[in-house]
């Protein structure tokens, strides 16, 4: 598993902040990569012009986005499906054994 910073802005701004956090995520297996997807996330909030107010609350927010920007992976479709294995199940003739195969 791998991540790649693609995105990292915070402005306080003077009556609105935002800021956008961003990632390339890539999982391999094997050698080969099953699972590669840009991520971004994104926050808005009132802000003030007051400096003392506004920069801790764009502090708050902009950390905020690492949590989010997890769990936008985490609940992607995609990379739970590259997460899962693949079961087969096999029947020799000694009795029935599982074999978990990862797809690749």
């Amino acid at each position: 598993m791998q991540g790649l910073l693609t995105d990292s802005k915070v402005d306080t701004g003077i009556s609105t902040g935002d800021a956008v956090l961003g990632a390339k995520f890539s999982l391999s297996r094997g050698g080969s990569t099953v699972f590669e997807k840009d991520v971004t996330v994104r926050s808005q909030w009132d802000s003030s012009f007051v400096g003392a107010i506004a920069i801790p609350e764009a502090m708050n927010q902009y950390t905020a986005l690492y949590d989010k920007l997890i769990l936008q992976l985490l609940t992607d479709g995609d990379f739970r499906r590259a997460l899962a294995p693949a079961v087969s199940l096999d029947a020799p003739s000694s009795g029935l054994t599982q074999q978990i195969q990862y797809r690749q």
